[in-house]
């Protein structure tokens, strides 16, 4: 009973403490979107093989994630982030990125044409809200 109460405690907090630091940005995204909010920190990308597939490990110093499909952004834009068997990690649907590719905190990323609100996320998609700043491409 204690442990099984702790592990439900412990998952609040986690909950919480990923809730409520992106609850002024995020407020509108559906609650069934899983959503990981990264600390200011540089991160990387990972290019990682697996039972004859690929993934991306998103990482920085304190929290890594790993998938083959995210949407990433600042908490008001979503941009697609997918591992392609033959392209690589790609970003935004055109650019390929390298197996180590950093991202530093506060870089800023021109958004392309067809990326969503944050809000427009369905069930089951998976975002990360990164320290980097998005802006739309001036016309």
């Amino acid at each position: 009973m204690g442990s099984r109460f702790l592990l439900l405690l412990s998952a609040a907090v986690i909950s919480f403490a990923a809730t409520s630091t992106t609850q002024a940005l995020a407020e509108s995204i559906d609650g069934r979107v899983v959503v990981v909010d990264f600390p200011f920190e540089d991160f990387h990308l990972e290019w990682v093989e697996s039972k004859g597939s690929f993934s991306i490990h998103v990482k920085a110093k304190s929290v890594y994630v790993s998938g083959h499909k995210f949407y990433v952004g600042d908490g008001t834009v979503a941009v697609r982030l997918e591992s392609d068997n033959r392209r690589g990690i790609v970003f935004q649907g055109q650019t390929e990125l390298d197996h180590g590719y950093k991202f530093k905190k506060g870089e800023i990323i021109t958004l392309l044409p067809g990326y969503k609100q944050a809000a427009d996320l369905k069930p089951g998609d998976t975002y990360l809200i990164l320290p980097l700043v998005f802006k739309e491409a001036k016309k």
